[in-house]
């Protein structure tokens, strides 16, 4: 991390501490925790200020005011995403989190770097929620939400972060024999289900639809070839529910070829999606 990125890191955690206890910490204080002089924390002070967000003191003590703007270009600059990458749900997360919103993230992202466990209280019905201890592994923004992807008994899971009621941070470090890169988790799946034994898939699409598969990337393994009876698509995927709503949205457009496994559950799909209509439509 050269020294341009460490001040900026520096910067937005000490905003995220900050806003988790206003009016606790003195420049003193924060020159203690990052362990710089008083000036360099009035730097910090000036370069959250050049970035609109308005951090000032009161009897000593410091104060941070962050809108939900300023929260989402803080945090996306924290976990090295563009700013186009904004979190959608983020409201709902800041409405449970309120001034711990960005420590959250800091805390979190600290977490996967020094592959350290967290403990979460997470929502398990409709009103339950239960503990449980995992060891995050990344965030994942899949556009409409932003996930915590974490290890729990050794199996990757996805925790949608505005479920999460509560987090504790250890100082354990984790046990996991194995942690798993984000690209590793996403190699064979569709959409945010990662377990699963994969599969061979191959897809028969209509002729018609030969330039707009050709121009269309899903995953490294996939290989497209035109034959006599139209266009094949080949893909190594795991069988989630995502996937195969993606293969019965084209309708009559598509023809599974393989697996078997994929074909029974298309036609069961399809026959109780036809016993919910069939009896109040006359043709």
């Amino acid at each position: 991390m050269n020294a341009g990125n460490h001040n900026e890191c520096n910067q937005i955690e000490m905003a995220a501490m900050i806003a988790e206890r206003p009016g606790h910490y003195t420049e003193q204080d924060l020159a203690a925790h990052f362990i710089v002089s008083g000036m360099t924390i009035r730097r910090y002070k000036r370069g959250l200020k050049e970035q609109g967000i308005d951090v000032y003191s009161r009897k000593r003590f410091y104060h941070v005011d962050l809108k939900l703007h300023d929260l989402n270009r803080l945090i996306t600059r924290y976990l090295a995403y563009g700013a186009h990458e904004a979190i959608r749900n983020l409201k709902l997360i800041e409405s449970k989190f309120k001034g711990r919103t960005l420590a959250l993230f800091v805390n979190i992202t600290k977490a996967i770097r020094e592959k350290k466990m967290i403990e979460i209280e997470y929502k398990t019905g409709e009103k339950g929620y239960s503990w449980r201890e995992v060891t995050p592994v990344s965030f994942h923004n899949s556009g409409k939400t932003f996930y915590l992807i974490a290890l729990h008994h050794d199996i990757a899971k996805f925790f949608l972060l505005e479920h999460i009621n509560d987090v504790k941070f250890t100082n354990r470090r984790t046990d996991a024999k194995h942690i798993p890169e984000p690209l590793e988790l996403f190699r064979n799946t569709w959409g945010i289900f990662t377990g699963g034994e994969v599969k061979d898939i191959r897809l028969l699409f209509r002729d018609e639809f030969k330039e707009y598969l050709s121009g269309r990337f899903w995953q490294e393994d996939q290989k497209i070839t035109v034959t006599e009876d139209g266009i094949e698509l080949q893909l190594k995927m795991k069988l989630s529910y995502e996937f195969i709503s993606w293969v019965m949205g084209w309708g009559k457009h598509v023809k599974v070829l393989e697996p078997e496994e994929l074909k029974r559950e298309v036609v069961k799909r399809a026959k109780e999606i036809l016993e919910q209509y069939i009896d109040g439509i006359k043709y």
